[in-house]
């Protein structure tokens, strides 16, 4: 049986997550911002500032597909999701 003191402690954890992930985003937006050298190394440190890619389905055109619903693929799993 889930206890509340466990779903309260997972609940806290999550928000801790979610808060330390847009922290890390604003810090690599901000020294990404400010660089002036794209490659830098120090002794045991180093950084490199490279282009990223994402990569997503362009839905309305697999929609104009033939058979378009085989290029889709839906997996379940079990979610705890928290109300508060």
């Amino acid at each position: 049986m889930i206890t509340k003191q466990e779903i309260e402690k997972l609940d806290a954890i999550r928000k801790e997550r979610r808060r330390l992930e847009k922290l890390d985003k604003e810090l690599t937006a901000s020294l990404i911002a400010k660089a002036t050298d794209t490659k830098k190394q120090w002794k045991n440190l180093s950084y490199e500032i490279t282009e990223g890619h994402t990569t997503t389905a362009d839905r309305e055109k697999i929609a104009t597909l033939p058979n378009w619903e085989q290029y889709y693929k839906t997996t379940t799993f079990p979610k705890l999701t928290i109300k508060t």
